[in-house]
């Protein structure tokens, strides 16, 4: 097996717990360790972990309809933010479907400045607003896309 200590690769079972972590610190309405597992059984899902030092310090969880990608998630611990940790991942989604995928779609929390900056500057588009889409606290859903072809 290979050694994981830095570097984007895809997430394992015996990952979860630290994944489960960070989803926790880093969202009030978290995703359960079942949804993670859902995830990682689905043939249409794609989960990518960032190592630093052997640690896992992000995840990007994507998945996929014929040529439609959904970014599903995307966490990164607080001390590696601004870093390129997101953008890293994200591109390592976009390298994964970009053979098959016509476009990537995202809801990103209306007041988060600083990750739908990181969307535009990676081009995606402002396509719509969902309405009261997050709760804990409740806050419109802004949904990006980016078009591949």
């Amino acid at each position: 097996m290979m050694q994981r200590v830095n570097g984007i690769f895809p997430m394992h079972s015996h990952d979860i717990n630290k994944i489960i972590e960070i989803e926790r610190l880093c969202f009030a309405d978290a995703w359960t360790e079942g949804m993670f597992m859902s995830c990682i059984e689905n043939p249409n899902s794609m989960i990518f972990i960032k190592m630093v030092e052997g640690c896992i310090v992000g995840y990007a969880v994507a998945s996929f309809v014929l040529d439609e990608v959904n970014i599903d998630n995307i966490a990164v611990l607080p001390e590696y933010r601004r870093t390129g940790v997101a953008r890293a991942l994200l591109n390592r989604v976009e390298e994964e479907v970009e053979s098959f995928a016509s476009f990537i779609m995202l809801e990103v929390r209306e007041g988060n400045a600083l990750a739908i900056r990181l969307y535009y500057s990676l081009g995606y588009k402002k396509i719509g607003l969902r309405k009261n889409y997050y709760h804990n606290p409740t806050e419109n859903a802004i949904l990006m896309i980016k078009y591949l072809i």
